[in-house]
Parts: C-alpha cells; sequence; structure tokens
C-alpha cells in the first residue's frame, strides 16, 4: 500500500519501509541507537541491476538434459518465465523420485538429496529459506542428507565441547558486552572487533548495542587490544585502542608466548588451576620445551608472529594484573588446525585465574555478530515447522 510505513527486519537490523510513487524510503527502526549503515542499501537493491528479476536456467541443462557436461562454470544462462522454470523444477524432482512414497528397503529416504547447506537468505522464520528446503524436501522425498555443525565456528565450537563440555556458555558468552562495559579492565580480541560484523545478525537486531557498550568500556578507562592483521579490525573512532597485527594464522604463537612468559613469571594462578582444571602439568612442560626441546618464549613467539617480544611480555602482565577478558574471533577458526587458537584462549583466560569473574573470562565470537554477547531472550523464538 501506497504511503504506508511497514515495520520489518534484516540481517542488518529494524527498519520500517514505505512504498511512494518515487520508490521506497528505508527509515531505522526508532528505537536502534547505532542502526547499521547498510540499511540505507534496501531500497537501492529493490530494483538494482544485480538482482536477478527472472529465473535463469544453464543453457546446456537446458538443451542436453542433466549429467556431466564440461560447460559447467563457464555456461551460458537462459532466462524463462516463473511458469515453465517451475514445470522444468517440478519434473527434475519427479525424476530424481519426489512423491514416490517411502522405499520398502534400500537407502533412507532423500539419501540421494543434500539439503544441509545453511545460509542468511532471510532474517525472518518463514521466509527463512534452510526451514523452507527442509520442509519441502521432507514432504517430497521424505528426507533429505543434512549437515553437522557449521564453517562460521564449528571449529571452535567443537573443542570447546570437547574440553569444556559447553560450547554455548563461551559462544559471544551471554551478556558480555554489558560486563565488559561496567567491570573490564583489559579486553584482548584476538581476531579484532569488527564494527561491520558487530551491525549484522541472522535474525535480525532490534537495537545494535555492541558498539555503544565497547565505547563506555574505553570511555571508563578499559584498555582494549585488537589483534589482526587488519587495521580495521577495530573502529578507528574508537578512543585508546592498541593494535597489534600478528602474521596472518600465527595468534596461536603468540598466545604460547603470552603463556610461557606468564609461567616463567609466576602469574599462573595454580590454585584456580588445581581446583577447576585438568591437564595443566603436560601443558607447562609443554611450554618450558621439556617435551620437544623447544621453549615457547616470547622471543620463540616473536620470530613466527612478527610481534616483538616485547609487546609479547607487557601484554602477558598486563593481563595478569588487570581483569581481563579474552576474546576470540570466528575467524581464527576457519583456518588449517583453527580450533587451537581457540583452545588456547580459554586456556590463557584459565592460567589467569579469571574464567569466572563479571568482566573478565574467555568468549568465543564475541564480534563476530551482532547477536553475540548479548543476554538471551526471555521467550524462545517461534520456529516453522519443518516436517
Amino acid at each position: 500500500m501506497l504511503g504506508a510505513k511497514r515495520l520489518h527486519s534484516s540481517h542488518w537490523g529494524a527498519f520500517r519501509a514505505e512504498l511512494s510513487d518515487g520508490g521506497m524510503t528505508v527509515l531505522p527502526f526508532e528505537n536502534d541507537h547505532d542502526p547499521a549503515p547498510m540499511l540505507a542499501n534496501i531500497a537501492a537493491a529493490k530494483d538494482h541491476p544485480a538482482r536477478l528479476s527472472r529465473p535463469l536456467v544453464r543453457r546446456g541443462w537446458l538443451e542436453d538434459g542433466p549429467g556431466p557436461d564440461d560447460r559447467r562454470g563457464s555456461d551460458a544462462y537462459v532466462e524463462m518465465d516463473w511458469e515453465d522454470a517451475l514445470d522444468l523444477t517440478a519434473r527434475e524432482l519427479v525424476r530424481l523420485g519426489a512423491l514416490a512414497g517411502l522405499p520398502e528397503s534400500g537407502p533412507l529416504p532423500g539419501a540421494h538429496v543434500f539439503g544441509g547447506s545453511y545460509g542468511w537468505s532471510s532474517a525472518g522464520r518463514f521466509h527463512h529459506a534452510q526451514s523452507q528446503v527442509h520442509r519441502f524436501l521432507n514432504v517430497a522425498f521424505g528426507g533429505y542428507v543434512a549437515s553437522v555443525d557449521t564453517y562460521s565456528s564449528a571449529a571452535g565450537a567443537v573443542i570447546l565441547d570437547l574440553v569444556c563440555q559447553d560450547s554455548i556458555r563461551y559462544i559471544g558468552e551471554s551478556r558480555a558486552w554489558s560486563r565488559i562495559r561496567d567491570h573490564a579492565e583489559l579486553l584482548i580480541a584476538f581476531g579484532g572487533l569488527p564494527v561491520r560484523n558487530m551491525l549484522v545478525n541472522p535474525g535480525g537486531s532490534v537495537e545494535h548495542m555492541a558498539r555503544g557498550d565497547l565505547r563506555a568500556a574505553a570511555e571508563r578507562g578499559c584498555r582494549i587490544v585488537s589483534v589482526s592483521p587488519l587495521a580495521d579490525d577495530t573502529d578507528a573512532d574508537l578512543p585508546g585502542v592498541t593494535r597489534i597485527a600478528p602474521r596472518p594464522g600465527t595468534d596461536i604463537a603468540m598466545m604460547l608466548g603470552m603463556a610461557q612468559h606468564l609461567n616463567a613469571r609466576g602469574l599462573v594462578d595454580h590454585a584456580w588451576l588445581d581446583r577447576h582444571t585438568h591437564g595443566w602439568e603436560p601443558f607447562r612442560a609443554y611450554l618450558a620445551g621439556e617435551t620437544d626441546g623447544c621453549a615457547k618464549t616470547p622471543e620463540w613467539a616473536a620470530e613466527i608472529c612478527g610481534v616483538p617480544a616485547a609487546t609479547i611480555r607487557e601484554l602477558a602482565e598486563s593481563a595478569a594484573s588487570s581483569r581481563t577478558h579474552i576474546a576470540v574471533s570466528f575467524a581464527l577458526q576457519r583456518a588449517r588446525n583453527g580450533e587451537q587458537p581457540v583452545w588456547m584462549g580459554l586456556v590463557l583466560s584459565c592460567m589467569l585465574g579469571q574464567l569466572m569473574p563479571p568482566g573478565g573470562g574467555f568468549s568465543y565470537g564475541l564480534a563476530s555478530g551482532g547477536n553475540l554477547g548479548r543476554p538471551p531472550l526471555g521467550v524462545a523464538l517461534p520456529t516453522f515447522p519443518q516436517g
């Protein structure tokens, strides 16, 4: 309806949209004090030349049918109207066994159909594409091949489940932002604190809080250390940020150098380790080089990560003398052996004896999404039955 302001949501936050003869006007939700600038792209996306306005079918498939084709990846696409495209799709699904009924024996129903891709295409529940695909495949084939975990965070989540049996507790660490805002004296962010990530949420944010809490912490006197090769992985306007730029993929070496320095200087909270953890002695022997002949000193770490040994020592000592929160981003686990820096971030927090105090502790993925580090909702989100 022209002139009516519709309240809607997106991955970038809530907004009101108004249609007029001149196009669409998008206004951020009035209760969001830090709306994402990406909302400004919504109006232009409606008629953007990059948007696909009609179904497209690969020419080779259209001409020759299904099967291997060396043109895949370089073939042209043919525009079709919706009715023809739906007929083509329906015939292909029937060819693959849709609506054929459950088999009396053999593979499980839908064992030849992959429906496990996870995606962000809609922030809503009814229009959540993955839910609709699952519902459709359950009806059409009686099942499908699903997936386990996600490339966004799985390596870190799985290792946390193994070593502390509670990855959910540390993914984003519920209420972390408010506790950092009010209590933290030092925030060490491995992977940085990129604003662009904090503005985005798979389900849509009504209010963006992270940047305001981070600024309040900095203005209160909390020292913020961004450990990332990218200078823009922390808000340029944030006061008093220390930026440390290791070589990509070497955060684990820097963490080990910090750990060995803590141990060498007698800054490890052994009473806390004895009471709450298991396995310190073999790890200590590894740090000291007793198991492999290579002590993980700050100098050793500096050769690998490119961060001066003096910087590594200073950061370790500051962590021991402050209420310290160690955050490890999802980005660090998207690599070979990606579980290691996540595990090591938790180990550092344990060595400091600071896993539990408000504002201290450890979090995984804190700045990797706008929904992380926030208090949980009082009620569960509604879900759409998937059959």
